[in-house]
């Protein structure tokens, strides 16, 4: 469902130098205002290992009891057989913690990764941190937040330049679509085939529809599909991207519907997860409902 989503809504999306200075900052707040920092790190690890590696869970659930245990002087068991998969596991944590402290949005070098690991090595042996948080906490954020920048400036470069390749590519597949005669351009240069009529109403830019779709690449990768999920998606049309909103308005309830959508009305040359910039999504839709917003009751207006 998510690749559903508008991504041009500011609020839904932080830019990439956003998620250092905010977990810089909170961890700069939780040396002043939170005492027991151990404790508060193993729960929020917790949280941040369910939500990405959900098989990591317990892991992060003992890890989290031990660091309670250690606080109120409990004694702690040293038998703990070693798992068949440690390494695996040991390169999950290392990988979480890299995407969640914002690493991946620095564009460091070999080198510079090789301080950040001394610093993880360091830390992990309950050695003091290199400079005093306290005093130099402002320098080393703007330090940290420049860089963001910067590489946000060569990434974007980047990514417009392979958004355009990819767009050359596709001339060849529209030019298909231009000669078939099922399939319908609109004027903002979206392409529709209906493959079934529907017999109810048709939604409205603002209707709260519920369909199973598959969502793929035109070299036929899908990436996002409510079918091999086994549960239909159910969520208001101005909350997706602006090919989609339109696209379902030409078919009815009951029916199904195959959209063509060009990167200007899906998403552009940003950087989204199995979708490279300059892609056209290829969506296959059956229409299963279809009401309007003050009609759907305990219905998320808006795709999770």
């Amino acid at each position: 469902m998510c690749f559903l989503l508008e991504e041009p809504i500011n609020e839904r999306r932080p830019r990439p130098c956003q998620s250092f200075v905010f977990a810089f900052s909170t961890f700069r707040k939780s040396l002043t205002f939170i005492p027991p920092l151990r404790s508060l790190f193993f729960v929020m690890l917790k949280k941040i290992i369910s939500l990405h590696l959900g098989g990591l869970t317990l892991l992060a659930g003992s890890l989290s009891f031990a660091a309670d245990d250690a606080t109120t002087g409990k004694e702690i068991s040293t038998d703990v057989k070693q798992p068949k998969n440690e390494e695996r596991y040991l390169k999950a944590f290392g990988w979480v913690v890299g995407n969640q402290s914002g690493a991946t949005q620095l564009g460091l070098t070999d080198q510079e990764v090789d301080h950040v690991l001394a610093g993880f090595k360091s830390a992990t042996q309950g050695t003091e941190a290199p400079l005093d948080m306290q005093t130099e906490a402002e320098d080393m954020q703007a330090f940290f937040q420049g860089k963001a920048m910067a590489y946000q400036g060569v990434r974007q470069k980047e990514l417009a330049k392979e958004g355009e390749e990819n767009q050359k590519t596709s001339t060849s597949f529209y030019e298909k679509l231009d000669k078939d005669d099922k399939v319908t351009k609109t004027e903002s240069g979206l392409y529709y085939e209906v493959t079934k009529k529907g017999t109810g109403e048709f939604p409205t830019e603002n209707s709260v529809v519920k369909v199973d779709y598959e969502g793929s690449l035109i070299n036929g990768h899908v990436f996002d599909s409510s079918k091999k999920r086994g549960e239909v998606a159910e969520f208001n049309l101005q909350y997706v991207i602006p090919g989609f909103r339109e696209g379902l308005q030409h078919v009815s309830k009951g029916g199904s519907i195959r959209l063509y959508i060009p990167p200007s009305l899906a998403y552009g040359n940003q950087d989204i997860p199995e979708i490279p910039p300059g892609s056209t999504l290829i969506f296959n839709v059956d229409m299963i409902d279809v009401a309007k917003p003050e009609e759907a009751e305990n219905t998320p207006q808006q795709p999770e």
